[in-house]
């Protein structure tokens, strides 16, 4: 004990680190027989200059029972290398064992080397180890963060990143990722085998990631990745969402959304459905394709189709910031919210899109639309393009204005509204809406060069005694 407190470092607790007289030797602040922690909790502490090795395997629970404390390690602000060997949180742990909440924490820019790590392996339903990373730096060679079916380890990383060389997960996992980085080699993969299990990057978190797999190995259902507030950098990848067995994997966007980076050149194909609530925002003067969904033969290099086509599934809005968007035929469905900016431009691929929404400055092009509405800003004199698009039933403009802060329309009675090249639509049927005054309407009119136009006016009749 004294020689731990005089050198600071409680990785030197192990069989053989101590003299008999409690001096130390070269074993100071390295793990040569590895450790495992059956109760309570053992914390590395120190700074960026601190390095603790554990050169054999570690296991952070056992199967055992009249235990009291939960087994625990906690990395707190040091740097712990664990060489070649294996870390295990909760493995092998039996029903009736007292050891149900196994931790891991590495926390206070602690920085820490697995070469590989394995959570949940053969473990009762009754454990669920619990992992925080929090304003700290863990890489991993290889992944393993769920192993059983029955068996849920839940991660929360805030502030932090996480390099792996390769994911594989056998079992579920749930992580809950703020502010942080996942980062998988663009020579690895995230490879899914097991059942279930939720990934949630929120606000500020980024994914890296351009090769997800699924096999005909063992079951493989109910996996989601979703998306609040989060970036998924995917590059040109091809791998992503043409999956084996692909329709029992889930890709969400909820809250602020999912947002999409694609380089000038590249196109990045989307053969599977993107559902929620969320919208997904496409930055980079790259290329996302929307393809009809189906399952990925990689041997044979072909596509199933799968019972249902769409992949451009979600309800929020799609918000094209730079480059293109191109949907295949069938691939979206009916309705939906698109904004483009300007020189960003949105291809339907002739679909039918039925009552969809546009807004921004950039192109839509190819589609029939039926009750369609158009968003416009009348301070920003830009309006929407469309080329090859066919507008029927009643189309609304509306200015998104209400009472409290009305549209100045005396002044800018003229406002253009949208462009269009090759067919021109019938607007006897246009409506104005969003003025924020119900007295005033709006008459629209078509010039030569597709410019629709609508003049604001004083609408019913007005009597003023004198």
């Amino acid at each position: 004990t004294q020689a731990i407190r005089k050198e600071g470092a409680i990785a030197a607790l192990n069989a053989g680190a101590f003299n008999d007289d409690g001096t130390t030797g070269d074993y100071i602040g390295r793990l040569p027989i590895g450790l495992t922690i059956a109760e309570g909790e053992v914390r590395f502490v120190g700074s960026a200059d601190t390095l603790i090795k554990s050169e054999q395997g570690t296991m952070i629970g056992v199967s055992a029972t009249g235990g009291r404390e939960q087994p625990a390690l906690t990395i707190d602000g040091t740097r712990v290398d664990f060489g070649g060997g294996t870390v295990q949180l909760g493995s092998f742990t039996q029903s009736g064992s007292f050891n149900t909440a196994p931790r891991l924490s590495i926390v206070n820019g602690a920085e820490v080397n697995v070469y590989n790590f394995i959570c949940g392996r053969n473990t009762a339903v009754e454990c669920r180890p619990v992992i925080t990373v929090d304003g700290s730096t863990w890489n991993v060679k290889s992944f393993r963060p769920g192993y059983n079916w029955n068996n849920y380890p839940t991660y929360s990383v805030n502030g932090s990143r996480i390099a792996v060389d390769n994911i594989l997960c056998y079992g579920p996992s749930y992580f809950y990722f703020t502010n942080s980085v996942c980062e998988v080699k663009a020579s690895g993969a995230a490879e899914m085998h097991g059942n279930g299990g939720r990934w949630l990057f929120g606000p500020g978190s980024k994914l890296s990631l351009s090769n997800l797999k699924t096999t005909s190995a063992g079951p493989c259902s109910g996996f989601t990745l979703a998306f609040d507030g989060g970036e998924w950098i995917t590059g040109a990848s091809d791998k992503l969402f043409r999956l084996y067995k692909s329709e029992v994997f889930c890709f969400e966007t909820e809250g602020a959304g999912l947002t999409l980076p694609v380089d000038e050149g590249e196109t990045l194909p989307v053969a599977r459905a993107i559902a929620g609530d969320g919208p997904v925002v496409k930055t980079g003067k790259g290329t996302i394709a929307f393809e009809t969904q189906g399952t990925w033969d990689e041997a044979l290099g072909e596509k199933t189709p799968l019972d249902d086509p769409v992949s451009l599934a979600f309800t929020g809005e799609l918000d094209v910031r730079e480059g293109s968007v191109v949907i295949a035929e069938g691939a979206c469905r009916t309705g939906g919210r698109y904004k483009a900016a300007d020189g960003a431009d949105v291809d339907f691929g002739g679909n039918a899109i039925g009552g969809a929404e546009f807004a921004g400055a950039g192109t839509f092009r190819a589609f029939t639309a039926a009750a369609a509405k158009i968003s416009v800003d009348a301070e920003n004199p830009a309006a929407p393009r469309f080329e090859n698009a066919g507008f029927g039933g009643r189309t609304v403009v509306d200015f998104g204005r209400t009472e409290d802060s009305p549209l100045d329309w005396r002044n800018t009675p003229v406002l253009t509204v949208a462009k269009f090249a090759g067919a021109f639509p019938d607007v006897s049927g246009w409506r104005v809406k969003g003025i924020g005054n119900r007295n005033v309407g709006g008459k629209f009119s078509v010039s030569d060069d597709g410019t629709v136009r609508v003049t604001l006016v004083w609408k019913g009749l007005t009597l003023i005694a004198r």
